[in-house]
């Protein structure tokens, strides 16, 4: 039975890398045969015939794909109302749908490397999703569960930036219970919508990389 992962049977259908024809039966054959046009050959001394093309090959059997590649899920999940401050705590918004996790999933068949980042990206947004505001209104500064050393937390201008010291097996999951705080710049009157979204680049071997993203998370002033 072909093996394929979620992600590389997308990618195998938009590159068009793989082509594999198993266990066709000999009418399935015969179907291709009849549906393919006849065509006419006319030799240089002027008599015509009627050839018809050769029919489809087929291989018997079963062709094993593998692909050496990861493939990442992100995801939020847990929203619920909160409260969020700066380090200070001399500011505080009062949201709901804040989430409370983000899951990192490698659903591949290869690990993520070791220093491999998942960005949280955040930004003000009014009614109509437009950005109102600076950017990183919100951060990810740490995790209230223990994840003994599995990831680290750093931040960019653009970004909050959690780093796989050891990377992530096939298969693995990791869930992160986030902690947030509001940028120390802000006022409560500013933090009407923050939207959400985690990002990472993901190297193939192969095809170059991709870029896998969460569903965005919207949070809205109580």
């Amino acid at each position: 039975m072909t093996s394929l992962n979620r992600r590389a049977a997308v990618r195998a259908a938009s590159l068009a890398t793989v082509a594999t024809v198993t266990g066709a039966s000999a009418a399935e054959a015969s179907l291709r045969y009849q549906m393919m046009p006849q065509r006419t050959v006319r030799p240089s001394g002027g008599a015509t015939r009627q050839v018809a093309p050769a029919p489809a090959v087929v291989v018997q059997g079963t062709t094993e794909i593998l692909w050496d590649e990861p493939s990442v899920k992100l995801s939020f999940a847990g929203h619920r109302g909160a409260s969020i401050s700066n380090a200070a705590r001399t500011v505080t918004a009062h949201l709901r749908q804040v989430p409370v996790s983000l899951t990192i999933a490698n659903d591949g068949n290869r690990a993520l490397p070791a220093g491999a980042e998942v960005l949280v990206r955040s930004v003000l947004v009014d009614d109509a999703g437009l950005v109102t505001g600076s950017r990183q209104p919100v951060l990810v500064v740490g995790a209230h569960n223990r994840l003994n050393g599995l990831i680290g937390f750093s931040q960019r201008p653009d970004a909050s930036v959690m780093t796989l010291p050891r990377g992530l097996a096939p298969g693995a999951t990791l869930t992160v219970d986030m902690k947030l705080e509001l940028a120390a710049r802000l006022t409560q009157k500013q933090v009407r919508q923050v939207q959400l979204l985690a990002v990472t680049t993901v190297s193939f071997h192969h095809f170059g990389y991709f870029e896998a993203q969460s569903p965005e998370a919207l949070m809205s002033a109580l």
